[in-house]
């Protein structure tokens, strides 16, 4: 009698975890309201350049000027983290947060890997742009870039200038090939200093970029990753805990997100390697930002302003984030959203 107890005992709490189980996979994301009658927060499936992809859309006032953002990678979408961080620009703009094409909510095992091009992306945020400019009958939006997006963003303005009040661009590639030179000895020196022998050693075996092989591009950018950076806090940790908390993420979109990171990074590795922004992209008929921490280890903040000298617009400006790497845009976040509100925008609105 008592096994029958605790038999029925132990399949009733059996039941329980199937039906909790079910729940966490099968409860739809979603994005938490934001007071006000004309606010918006939503997220959006949209069929882009004849793939299903996800927006996510927040913003205490439709009034307000449109910001859309291009993640970096390829593959690493922020979605799920930029809310948390940034939301007091939700009430200067309409934020928009994009997974691009092969990357978190927008990926698919049916999108064909060889429509994975950067002009392919291009095309798909002209797209995009024009969607969000009928939807909200706005005249130009605003466009912000980080890393790998940087090369999609830019020439989209410049083939679409009077789509954009503003080009802003976070860690802006400039030439692969010659950042990667330069960041292999800042690395090499740093991997010294802090007495990391099997970092060197393993940068000492690679040799100096470029690499041929797709393993070895992976070891020099994952060695990259290991290399301590003076004066910046690590946010790693933070980035992952609030992607893992985010509402607009559910636990098949978890999947998907690495399933997209690995698609989009072997799909987009030897087109970024060979990217060279100086012969692709000289000029530029919208106002520029480049923001960019003095101690990324990716892009490095010494060729950034080398293109961003070279490149052609009509207002330029170079913002440095003193304590930040490859992401000012969280590392400083107060910095990042007081440029944003009161130097990108206000600049606009007094021009």
């Amino acid at each position: 009698m008592k096994f029958l107890k605790t038999r029925k005992k132990s399949i009733v709490i059996l039941f329980i975890c199937l039906c909790a189980l079910t729940i966490i996979i099968c409860y739809p994301s979603y994005t938490p309201s934001i007071k006000g009658e004309n606010s918006i927060a939503e997220i959006a499936e949209l069929t882009i350049g004849g793939v299903e992809q996800t927006i996510l859309i927040r913003g205490q006032n439709q009034d307000n000027p449109i910001l859309l953002k291009l993640h970096g990678g390829p593959g690493n979408p922020e979605m799920a983290i930029s809310p948390s961080y940034h939301q007091e620009l939700e009430k200067h703009f309409i934020v928009v947060n994009w997974d691009q094409r092969g990357s978190g909510k927008s990926y698919s095992s049916k999108i064909d890997p060889t429509s994975l091009t950067i002009q392919q992306l291009v095309s798909d945020t002209h797209e995009l742009t024009s969607y969000l400019k009928k939807r909200f009958n706005k005249e130009k939006i605003y466009l912000l870039a980080h890393s790998f997006g940087t090369i999609v963003g830019l020439k989209e303005v410049a083939a679409h200038p009077n789509d954009y009040y503003a080009y802003i661009g976070i860690s802006q590639i400039g030439n692969s090939i010659e950042n990667d030179r330069l960041s292999y000895k800042k690395m090499l020196k740093l991997a010294k200093q802090h007495g990391m022998d099997k970092i060197l050693e393993r940068l000492t075996t690679l040799g100096e970029p470029p690499y041929e092989d797709f393993k070895d591009m992976t070891a020099f950018t994952n060695s990259l990753s290991q290399v301590p950076q003076p004066n910046v806090k690590s946010i790693q940790n933070d980035l992952l805990l609030k992607t893992l908390a985010a509402e607009e993420y559910r636990f098949t979109d978890y999947y998907r997100l690495l399933k997209g990171t690995k698609f989009s990074i072997e799909a987009f590795s030897d087109e970024i390697g060979k990217t060279n922004m100086f012969n692709e992209v000289k000029k530029v008929e919208v106002p520029v930002y480049f923001l960019t921490g003095i101690h990324d280890q990716y892009t490095v903040h010494e060729m950034q302003k080398k293109y961003f000298n070279y490149l052609e617009a009509p207002q330029k400006e170079f913002i440095l984030f003193e304590q930040s790497s490859h992401f000012p845009h969280y590392e400083e976040s107060e910095k990042f959203i007081d440029v944003l509100i009161n130097r990108v925008l206000k600049n606009n609105r007094n021009s």
